[in-house]
């Protein structure tokens, strides 16, 4: 989770933009670029959005010639990709292995594993049965210090190298949302095609042609959130979501 709590929408909006999916090529974007990805906000609000950014450290301000130029700092990085589970590099190089969390005995401090569940789902575990939870590989420190402050004696936790018996994709997609998710990324690759072959073809109707990128900008945001990274181990022929960001961030 983000260091300075739930990250709001239009901090998610800056941060993405300015983030750098190849890690060769610096990614910058004008002032101008930026205010056109958020026009829910009046001028005013969005030069305090900037100027927060920037006095936390996530943003960088930068003057290029006569123009106002952004860039992500290494901290907005970091907080970006404790938000979005994708661009945390956690499974870049998963195989398939799991982590099985299983419910036994309940605590006197939480005799309905009502915390817990909340706490598992938020760190991204997905629910396999009653009182049956998994997560892609290894557990992260945040639950594996919880379940040894408040669930020891309580709590199973093993790991799945493989699956015996059951469709596991059929399982994962399920429990995961990945079939609405390669179904969202593909509507979404399509668009960009459609907006790339427009570009120079409608030269008068820029405006037009933005609003169409800002949209589907707010679009992938959403997607992104429920992306943890195993489309590609179940659906290696997908669109993923990192490179959908850098297309998308190419057509302003």
């Amino acid at each position: 989770m983000g260091t300075f709590g739930t990250m709001k929408q239009t901090t998610k909006k800056v941060l993405l933009w300015l983030y750098q999916i190849d890690k060769e090529v610096e990614r910058v974007s004008s002032v101008d670029d930026l205010r056109l990805l958020l026009p829910e906000l009046k001028n005013s609000g969005f030069r305090s959005l900037l100027n927060l950014l920037k006095k936390q450290s996530l943003i960088s301000r930068e003057e290029k010639g006569n123009k106002t130029i952004y860039r992500l700092t290494t901290y907005g990085e970091s907080l970006l990709e404790a938000d979005f589970p994708l661009f945390s590099n956690l499974t870049s190089d998963w195989s398939g292995q799991w982590t099985m969390i299983v419910f036994q005995a309940a605590p006197k401090s939480d005799k309905q594993f009502r915390y817990l569940r909340k706490f598992l789902i938020d760190e991204h575990c997905g629910q396999l049965a009653r009182g049956v939870y998994l997560y892609p590989g290894d557990l992260p420190a945040s639950i594996s210090s919880l379940l040894l402050k408040l669930y020891v004696g309580s709590v199973l936790v093993t790991g799945i190298s493989e699956w015996s018996f059951g469709d596991e994709r059929s399982l994962i997609s399920n429990i995961f949302g990945l079939s609405d998710l390669k179904s969202g990324y593909s509507g979404i690759s399509k668009e960009i095609y459609q907006l790339l072959s427009q570009k120079n073809k409608l030269k008068g109707s820029e405006s037009r042609d933005n609003s169409a990128v800002c949209l589907a900008f707010d679009r992938l945001i959403s997607l992104l959130s429920t992306d943890l990274g195993l489309l590609h181990h179940y659906y290696p022929e997908s669109k993923s979501g990192g490179s959908l960001l850098s297309q998308l961030q190419e057509l302003l």
